[in-house]
């Protein structure tokens, strides 16, 4: 009967392990996805009012390895294809790579039959929220920041730990030899309260077997507990707590700054579309100037020829015409340039075939000419300024370090006290070893178990690392109320700035539309006039020039409205962006109203 408890002893502890054994890494993979999910949209929640699934998986197939794979483009390694396209080295994981979900689905794009894509600004903003560097980069610091508060909060959660030994010993230092066989098992578990307080409590259980000898076999059972609580330096939940407080903030900063980075991209993928557009615009009136010009060619040849036209006028106007042409060769290189940048920014191989739609440019014009009618309100400089100090995430984020450097403060301060704790322990039972075997079990008894209790006191008599850090967190106040104050400003500037540019772009594009109607109404008399003898050739020129330069300055002119439209939306924080990479925009007058009573960087510090 000697041994059963070993026997059913050794089962139970070989079952636990091989239960915690069987989990494998994926497990541990998705099981660390769900906690930072769950602590990314509850605190997107809260933030910013989205209920938006958040996810950092890729596409199963991105757009990049569907265009090197259609087109044939080169590549020089799997990796530019894709992180699933890689060649799993020795010992990988099974199963590792997580599967694509529904939010990173490929986006549906128009195929042309040569194999080109087209794409139109929706098209590339989603495009950009899913390839570009920067985005994925934000996205992934917002899920590391998430495990990171997880690991905070588990430093206040009950955990449990156990091991498993098993010694086989041989000793002929003796008169005979004595081999023998020592399994433990330790089970232990803890808890940090956050008042401070640490509590934490070990089972452990030996067996121990002789395999000579008499062959006796007994095992034994031990615990122990202890508690520490301090009671002057390092208590209290302010201070036994603040790196749960600063993670918890870290994750809102990193959604913040995710969500002011969707802004700035999805204005600059606009910002890149719209000078793609306006360089195949300038191509498109350069090519029209280049055919005006030759058609004056063949008119100033055929009249110097019947000598109504002077020679120095005919040369002049072929001269012109090879500048037109000149100019026409410069503009298409320049097209071209500006569409693989483009491609670059969407994180698309810049030799792939892609081509843009007009559809947004078309439309942006058409208002344009349609509004130019009608009244644009620009919003009052002092009321912007408040909704984007009030609205701006970054400006949150500045005003809320300068709490987290006033809590820096208090911590090192609380740093320079004595420290006393208040220190107990209890333990009961005994451990088995093969020197003890003959004396039989050893039982739990609680009856009698030993007691102890002790106060440690550390007086601070050396504190200079604490004085240091004392004097540097003080310090890191002061910079971070700088930083708060430089962040203010820079966003007044850039709301002066952004309405300085919307008020020079509408009266900009109320002169070069009537530049251009002028300049046409121009290049239509002074062909009249040649006819009649009344206009020379330069004349003509000159119209053609100037006709040329004021539709270029037209649609840079309504460009740059537009764009300053979209920039003083994201300065102003008023710019909504999905995690998909549309946005939605808000008219500025509308959106600018009453300051709230408090701001946030005014809150009661936690």
């Amino acid at each position: 009967m000697q041994y059963r408890p070993n026997f059913f002893i050794i089962i139970t502890i070989v079952t636990i392990v091989g239960i915690a054994g069987c989990r494998t890494p994926e497990h541990y993979r998705a099981q660390a996805d769900r906690v930072a999910y769950d602590i990314i949209d509850a605190t997107r929640a809260t933030e910013i009012e989205s209920h938006d699934s958040f996810s950092i998986a890729t596409p199963e197939v991105t757009l990049r390895r569907r265009l090197i794979a259609m087109q044939d483009l080169p590549a020089y390694s799997r990796a530019t294809l894709s992180a699933r396209e890689l060649e799993q080295p020795p010992h990988w994981p099974d199963n590792l790579q997580s599967p694509a979900t529904a939010e990173t689905n490929q986006v549906a794009v128009l195929w042309l039959s040569d194999g080109t894509v087209s794409l139109s600004l929706l098209d590339a903003l989603q495009i950009a929220a899913r390839n570009s560097h920067d985005y994925q980069t934000s996205k992934e610091g917002v899920f590391s920041s998430a495990l990171s508060l997880d690991l905070e909060r588990n430093n206040f959660r009950a955990t449990v730990a156990g091991a498993l030994d098993n010694t086989l010993s041989s000793n002929n230092s003796g008169p005979e030899r004595v081999t023998g066989n020592e399994t433990g098992f330790n089970l232990s578990a803890k808890k940090t309260l956050k008042t401070g307080a640490a509590l934490s409590g070990a089972l452990a259980v030996d067996l121990a077997k002789l395999l000579t000898g008499d062959r006796t076999s007994a095992w034994g059972i031990s615990a122990d507990a202890t508690i520490s609580i301090p009671l002057m330096r390092g208590a209290g939940q302010h201070i036994a707590r603040e790196a749960l407080t600063q993670a918890e903030r870290d994750v809102r900063y990193a959604i913040r700054s995710f969500e002011e980075l969707k802004r700035g991209l999805a204005v600059s993928v606009a910002s890149d579309f719209f000078s793609v557009m306006q360089a195949n615009d300038q191509t498109f009136n350069a090519q029209r100037n280049y055919e005006t010009l030759k058609t004056s060619d063949h008119r100033a040849r055929a009249m110097g020829e019947a000598g109504r036209l002077p020679e120095i006028q005919v040369d002049q106007t072929h001269q012109n015409q090879l500048r037109a042409y000149d100019r026409l060769i410069t503009s298409r290189q320049n097209a071209t340039q500006t569409l693989d940048r483009f491609k670059l920014s969407l994180g698309l191989p810049p030799d792939a075939k892609v081509q843009l739609t007009r559809d947004a440019f078309t439309r942006l014009i058409e208002e344009a000419e349609q509004q130019n009618k009608k009244d644009r309100p620009i919003p009052d400089a002092q009321s912007t300024m408040i909704a984007a100090l009030e609205n701006r995430l970054d400006m949150r984020n500045a005003a809320e370090r300068v709490q987290d450097a006033q809590r820096a403060v208090v911590i090192t301060a609380d740093a320079l006290r004595a420290e006393i704790s208040l220190l107990g322990s209890a333990k009961a039972g005994n451990r088995q070893s093969l020197g003890t075997t003959r004396d039989g079990n050893k039982q739990l008894e609680l009856s009698k178990g030993i007691l102890s209790g002790l106060i440690a006191i550390d007086l601070p008599i050396e504190r200079t690392a604490e004085r240091n850090a004392f004097r540097n967190a003080i310090t890191g106040l002061e910079r971070a109320v700088r930083n708060a104050q430089q962040k203010e400003d820079e966003i007044k500037l850039q709301v002066l700035g952004g309405l300085r540019d919307l008020s020079e772009s509408k009266e900009s594009i109320a002169t070069q539309l009537e530049a251009v109607r002028l300049g046409e109404r121009r290049q239509s008399s002074t062909g009249l006039f040649l006819k009649a003898g009344r206009a020379e050739m330069r004349d003509i020129l000159e119209a053609e020039e100037s006709l040329l330069s004021v539709r270029n300055a037209l649609t840079s002119a309504i460009i740059n409205y537009r764009l300053a439209e979209l920039r003083l939306q994201r300065d102003v924080g008023i710019l909504s962006v999905t995690d998909n990479g549309l946005t939605q925009e808000v008219a500025l007058t509308s959106a600018i109203t009453a300051p709230s009573t408090q701001h946030a960087g005014d809150q009661d510090n936690e």
